[in-house]
């Protein structure tokens, strides 16, 4: 293995936990980074919690089907990090393309980044592959370890959130059902209205199963909609055609009833963002919610979450209520351009101690806003705790 010294790996923060003594050799981690970053700069370490019989192979499909949702765009893997011997980076730097193939279905021209933890020493020594033809991996020895790593991410990029909810209502009376298709025509022009708004954009993919080949996303905005094609003359594919063309399928393909044998279900999926404590980047997840969040399969997709993102398990910070808030209006009904808060933060900094004796005194964990004298409407009268 080369070694480079002209090349460094910046960390944004380190994995937790960083020791894997004891424990079997194999994929632990995912090297999470953006391509608005400099080049083999690690973001985020994602433990891989889906894993084969063979405790050290990795499951990546269904790492795959986890991290395309939790992983926001902007970001993407960029490597992988195995306990290990330098011996080890090889099946890092593979099992990394092989997921970033399975995510993107991109070509081999990306660096990525072997990790390797030793076993006693709990080390991380990094290597990087710079294309899947290549027979060699560089021995990168400079580690830079960024000291404010959110001024880092967040000068480098921006939070955009984008939502497109589509709801199609239909009444009709139960005397004369015959309604029901004048409801319908009427709902469906009221969404394309919505669809076609101008101030609405649009990033357009294709993909095709039978190749590996993505064109390159279109941007088009909402006037740019053709919403005239002709379904009549257009054609499934075949039961057994494994491609995939969105051209070819009318719609009269995907609604339940059609399908022979097909399950009847209704769910309420929703996504979620968070940004949970030592995480630099915002993370999506989606909740099914039709018997509410406390309901045992959502609190295992919960915990899943906690292991994956190294998050402790004795306290909740991927409730609903802990979800990022995107739609706070100002009291002109306005989107507020203000930044930050307005209200003052971790107020006990920097104050002496009272030397009050025989009292109480109450811990919070990490930052707290305090609101007083019903500030912004906040009822907090009779109980100071709730100021925090």
């Amino acid at each position: 293995m080369a070694d480079d010294s002209n090349r460094l790996v910046r960390l944004l923060c380190r994995p937790k936990p960083l020791n894997t003594k004891g424990s079997d050799p194999g994929i632990h981690f995912w090297l999470i980074g953006s391509p608005f970053f400099p080049p083999l700069t690690v973001a985020s370490f994602l433990r891989r919690i889906h894993a084969l019989p063979s405790a050290a192979s990795p499951d990546l499909p269904k790492e795959s089907e986890d991290l395309r949702t939790l992983i926001p765009r902007g970001f993407e893997v960029v490597g992988a990090l195995a306990s290990g011997d330098d011996a080890h980076a090889r099946a890092a730097v593979d099992a990394a393309r092989t997921l970033r193939n399975l995510l993107y279905g991109e070509g081999t021209d990306r660096p990525v980044i072997g990790a390797v933890c030793g076993f006693d020493s709990g080390e991380l020594r990094f290597f990087v592959s710079e294309s899947e033809n290549a027979t060699g991996l560089e021995s990168i020895s400079s580690v830079i370890e960024e000291r404010d790593s959110k001024k880092f991410v967040w000068e480098n990029g921006c939070l955009l959130h984008c939502e497109l909810p589509i709801k199609l209502p239909l009444y009709y009376s139960l005397k004369n059902p015959t309604d029901v298709e004048k409801s319908y025509v009427q709902a469906t022009e009221a969404v394309i209205a919505k669809l076609r708004d101008p101030q609405a954009v649009y990033l357009l993919e294709t993909s095709n199963k039978a190749s590996q080949d993505i064109s390159p996303p279109v941007i088009i905005r909402g006037l740019q909609l053709d919403f005239s094609t002709d379904l009549s003359k257009i054609k499934a594919l075949a039961d057994d055609d494994d491609g995939f063309d969105a051209s070819s399928l009318s719609c009269s393909y995907f609604p339940i009833s059609s399908k022979a044998g097909s399950p009847v279900f209704s769910a309420e999926l929703k996504s979620y963002h968070f940004s949970p404590p030592g995480i630099l980047h915002p993370i999506t997840v989606f909740y099914e919610l039709s018997f509410g969040e406390t309901e045992m399969k959502q609190v295992e997709v919960r915990r899943s979450l906690h292991s994956r993102l190294g998050l402790p398990y004795d306290r909740p910070l991927l409730r609903i209520s802990n979800a990022l808030d995107f739609s706070k209006l100002n009291n002109n009904d306005m989107v507020s351009l203000q930044k930050g808060s307005t209200l003052l933060r971790d107020v006990h900094i920097g104050i002496p101690s009272s030397g009050v004796t025989g009292g109480t005194v109450s811990l919070v964990q990490g930052s707290y806003e305090y609101f007083h004298y019903l500030h912004d409407g906040y009822n907090d009268s009779g109980n100071t705790a709730d100021s925090c």
